[in-house]
């Protein structure tokens, strides 16, 4: 017994037995039905599938993605996703464990570092805060890069801060661990790794002018150990893929998206202000009073100079400069919020116990009150649409998402809590007053964080990935000669689900020569595109699909088993035009074709839903290009074009120009399918032909938009 006391006496072990404290708590919090719910598309399972074929491939250099080479992301992610795989399976916990762990990690590395440059009590309110806020929650169960970058990033900078206000040999330790650990960002997340870093000091030291730092960081030591970490793949997989590698990853992926935009959102200053809202509550109402007393602190310039102030500088400026980085950037997610997150989550963990013990000046009053009436407008939001948590760390926002009963509430429950907590910090005369906020915030960030991860997250991974439709084709006794096909879709989780062994389908002509071969063929489609799937099928063989799926999820996972077709259709020669379609009766390419007329069966349509189409077409000579159609639905709206298409090829792909008999009448019958993401209003519909990116001109130029475009009348689009 004696012997355990002073076990327990010495402060080293008391530091461990905290430290495994705290890594159990956020396993506690972080792991349970881990691997539970399907891997979110499309990110989630492009990644699982990256890191399985590296597993296939035994190739750990050049990654590979279905058909083609992955160069969009380094390769860091991946290597501990195939090795977690190798260890456990090619199931959704084994890609989905390394990224916890490195949230884990992270946590505990912030309670670490933070105790050693500002306490303990601070270093536990800050790795509280950061593991209940819900984006590091949500991404810390998503297989995407950015927990290894933000985890290693933040490592980096808090043993920077640490080698900047400590001597000693473990201080030179933790700086060149720095080094490595930006290294370790660099290969999770590209330039960023150790451009990011680099612009906070850079900025510490033009703001504090205390340039004699740069002899304390370890330079050239730090730079050989980061090329060390860094440098073998980078230079494996130039000299392996040469320009085509350089081009996509460092043009592509870096610059375009900086300069030019690529893909994501545009936004000002105000962007990332809602996101990081939506990113930190309930902590947001005490965000601005921790940034601001720090930021206020250090411009006392007699402060400037003194440890304490230049620690909270260093944080205060790591917040803004990350902020500011994607801000400047054109192209915007609302995950590049992220990297701010541990940043504030320090600020706030040093912040709260002194504004507990002291209480706050009246500058720190008013910045609680302006963080407080952040919460309100980004609550307000949230109530509107909770999905705003989930496109937090997805891609394409405008993806249809079901509303999850009681989020709304619940947002609403922990801002009211939220404030409560902020005005009793603000306002509490007595420090057990302004510990009670404390806690109070605290606990609706555990309780927010378990019902996103717990309530929210399975029920949107039903609609936002493809494992619920791929166990139904689990669960229909799998035969050896069944075939797996997608019907126009490219959202990742087909390829990872399948092994990569689905191929797509994405003409007509494909379609009926699939359904013209014996034996079961499974489909599966995003709900919009199967209702066009499944018209085409009815169309083509005289009855529907058998839709698989017992619930309305957004994918849907369809059969095929039913008798031969012929596997070519009868072409659709007409003696005249048919009752209720319109002629035009125009010459197209110099007399070559004629548009006789057109026929739309729809003139209103359910956003998601598709409809048909016919049009009538005359070969005048001989034609030997195959032309293609394309049909565009057009609707201009706030500066911009809303648009949805139809290209195809005629007659089911079967009887292209080339094909038809000079002379005679040819019906064109297709469904347009009108995609979500487009709002409702009227659209225009025009169709024409062209090959490669060159229309066929119409003679007569009253008769088209100028364009070289058939009007074709409107289509009312409805929710």
């Amino acid at each position: 017994m004696a012997r355990a006391r002073q076990i327990l006496g010495d402060p080293r072990t008391v530091e461990v037995l905290i430290s495994l404290a705290v890594a159990g708590g956020a396993a506690l919090f972080l792991l349970p039905a881990l691997g539970r719910d399907g891997l979110w598309d499309p990110w989630e399972s492009h990644y699982a599938e990256v890191a399985r074929r590296i597993v296939v491939d035994n190739d750990w250099i050049v990654l590979r993605w279905h058909e083609e080479n992955f160069y969009s992301k380094p390769a860091f992610l991946f290597w501990i996703v195939a090795l977690s795989i190798k260890a456990l399976g090619v199931n959704d916990l084994a890609v989905r464990l390394p990224v916890a762990l490195f949230a884990i990690g992270g946590v505990v590395a912030v309670y670490h570092y933070v105790r050693l440059s500002f306490g303990r009590l601070e270093a536990i309110a800050a790795a509280a805060c950061l593991a209940t806020m819900p984006l590091f929650v949500l991404i810390a169960r998503q297989n995407i890069t950015d927990m290894p970058f933000v985890v290693a990033m933040t490592v980096g900078m808090l043993g920077m801060l640490h080698r900047i206000h400590h001597d000693g040999r473990w201080s030179v330790v933790a700086a060149l661990l720095s080094y490595a650990c930006f290294g370790v960002a660099t290969l999770s997340k590209g330039l960023l790794g150790f451009a990011l870093p680099g612009a906070v000091m850079l900025v510490y030291l033009i703001v504090t002018w205390r340039w004699n730092l740069l002899k304390r960081l370890v330079i050239l030591p730090g730079i050989l150990v980061f090329l060390v970490v860094t440098l073998p793949w980078y230079v494996a997989i130039t000299i392996n893929q040469g320009t085509a590698f350089a081009y996509e990853f460092f043009y592509l992926h870096h610059l375009a998206r900086v300069g030019g935009g690529v893909h994501g959102e545009r936004g000002t200053f105000e962007y990332f202000i809602g996101q990081g809202g939506y990113a930190i509550l309930p902590w947001l109402a005490m965000a601005p009073a921790a940034v601001g007393s720090f930021i206020a602190r250090a411009l006392r310039k007699e402060d400037i100079w003194d440890s304490g102030t230049s620690r909270h500088l260093l944080v205060a400026v790591w917040v803004i400069v990350s902020l500011a980085v994607f801000t400047i950037a054109r192209t915007k997610f609302h995950h590049y919020v992220f990297p701010a997150l541990p940043a504030l989550a320090v600020a706030i963990g040093v912040w709260l116990p002194r504004a507990i013990r002291k209480g706050l000046s009246m500058f720190e009053k008013i910045l609680v009150g302006c963080g407080s009436v952040l919460a309100v407008l980004v609550v307000r939001d949230l109530a509107v649409d909770p999905n705003r948590f989930v496109r937090l760390f997805t891609y394409a926002y405008e993806r249809p998402l079901p509303q999850v009963s009681g989020m709304a509430a619940t947002v609403v429950i922990a801002c009211i809590a939220s404030l409560a907590g902020g005005g009793l910090i603000a306002l509490g005369r007595t420090r057990r007053l302004r510990l009670a906020g404390a806690g109070a915030t605290f606990l609706t960030a555990v309780g927010l964080a378990l019902v996103l991860m717990h309530h929210m997250m399975p029920r949107i991974a039903l609609d936002i990935g493809q494992a619920e439709s791929f166990a139904i084709w689990d669960n229909r006794d799998p035969q050896p000669e069944d075939r797996f096909y997608n019907w126009k879709m490219n959202w990742r989780g087909e390829i990872y689900q399948s092994r990569d062994t689905i191929v797509k389908v994405s003409r007509l002509d494909q379609l009926r020569a699939l359904l013209a071969r014996p034996g079961r063929l499974f489909l599966i489609t995003t709900s919009e595109r199967f209702r066009q799937l499944d018209l085409e099928a009815e169309r083509i063989r005289g009855t529907r699909l058998e839709q698989l799926n017992e619930h309305d999820y957004r994918y849907i996972m369809s059969l095929w088993d039913g008798p031969v077709l012929e596997p070519r259709p009868a072409a659709s020669y007409l003696d005249s035009l048919p009752p209720g379609s319109v002629p035009i009766h125009a010459t197209m390419g110099e007399g070559m074709i004629e548009f006789a007329g057109y026929r739309v069966e729809e003139r209103s349509v359910a956003l998601g839903d598709a409809f048909f189409v016919t049009l009538y077409w005359r070969a005048l000579q001989r034609i030997n290009t195959r032309y293609l159609v394309f049909i565009h639905g057009e609707q201009p709206l706030a500066g911009e074009m809303m648009r949805f298409t139809g290209n195809h090829v005629t007659g089911e792909g079967f009887f292209s120009p080339e094909r038809w008999e000079v002379g005679r009448l040819f019906a064109d019958t297709f469904s347009v399918c009108v995609d979500y993401g487009n709002p409702p209003g009227g659209y225009r519909l025009y169709a024409g032909l062209y090959k490669d990116k060159d229309r066929l001109e119409v003679d007569d130029s009253s008769l088209h938009d100028g364009h070289n475009r058939f009007r074709l009348g409107k289509v009312e689009v409805v929710q």
